[in-house]
Formats: structure tokens, sequence, C-alpha cells
């Protein structure tokens, strides 16, 4: 699958914990990001620490293959308008950007907001609000925030081609 991922002229790959089994799993992908000249992007799922162990000492001897951090996917604009009281609010975020910008300087830091599909109760949209009212909540809250010199970055997921199980044709 890595060779396949670098054949595709794919040069960059976010590791989310659902995908990660273990400490030993992390290493492997990080080794075949490595071996095969692949950038690691780690989603730190809103966590400073995994399996007991603070990130910086997880990821130590692979700084070469770190692009950067997602602090979390799909927060929330407000949690208390939310049908999804377990997402983070915007402010959530700043805690992990901190981390990150503390620990990991020079990396990338994303987040990845809520996608194409995302209904007004999955953002937390009040009433009369819209998805560009969470987009520019977004930027003005943390984005705007960020120090000098750290990139500013605004993600989204977006499915053109929803369907129930991505089989990898795409890359094809």
């Amino acid at each position: 699958l890595w060779k396949w991922l670098k054949e595709s002229n794919l040069n960059e790959v976010t590791i989310f914990p659902a995908n990660i089994q273990s400490e030993e799993y992390l290493k492997a992908a990080l080794g075949y990001c490595r071996q095969f000249g692949i950038r690691a992007h780690i989603y730190l799922m809103n966590t400073q620490k995994l399996w007991g162990k603070d990130w910086t000492e997880l990821l130590e001897g692979y700084g070469d293959v770190i692009s950067g951090f997602d602090v979390w996917d799909e927060p929330n604009l407000e949690s208390d308008l939310s049908s999804l009281p377990t997402r983070p609010d915007l402010e959530d975020l700043v805690p992990n950007i901190e981390y990150v910008l503390d620990n990991f300087p020079g990396t990338r830091i994303t987040n990845t907001l809520w996608p194409n599909y995302a209904t007004d109760a999955m953002i937390g949209l009040a009433d009369g609000e819209t998805y560009e009212d969470y987009v520019k909540a977004y930027c003005e809250r943390i984005v705007d925030e960020l120090p000098a010199g750290a990139e500013r970055w605004v993600g989204t997921d977006f499915y053109p081609y929803y369907v129930e199980r991505f089989d990898g044709g795409l890359l094809s």
C-alpha cells in the first residue's frame, strides 16, 4: 500500500489515531513514510499524550518525516448548541495549537472543519447562522489569533463522490 501511495504521486499522509493500533504500528507507519519519502501529518485527536507517552517522546527520531499536526477533526461552532456534545468548540483547540507551537516549531498546524454534508445541528449553528458563519468564526477565533510566522490554514473534508466505502479507486 505504501509503495502504491508513492507511485500515485502522493507525498503526504495523515496518520489518524483510529488507524493507529499501537505504538508499534505508529513507528511502522513512520518508518514506511521515511522509506518511501512520504511526509507524515499527525492527528493529535485533542490529546497531548497517547499510550501514556507524550507526543514528543512518541515522535522522537522522526522529525525528518513529520510535516505537521491536525489538532482536531470537525470542531463545533459552540458545543452547547450542537447535537454532538463530545465535540470541542473552537476555543478548545487553543491548548493543542500552543502545544504544537511549543514542542514542534516549524511544523504545519491544521484543523479540519465540518464537511459539506454537515447539518446545522452537527456544526452547532444557531437559528439564522450559516456554514459561512462557522468558517468566519473559525478564522476570527483561531486562524487570526495564531502567532506571527505561523502558517494559517483552513481545511474541510469534501465528498464529491460520496460512497459508503472508499476503495482507493480514486488513486488509480
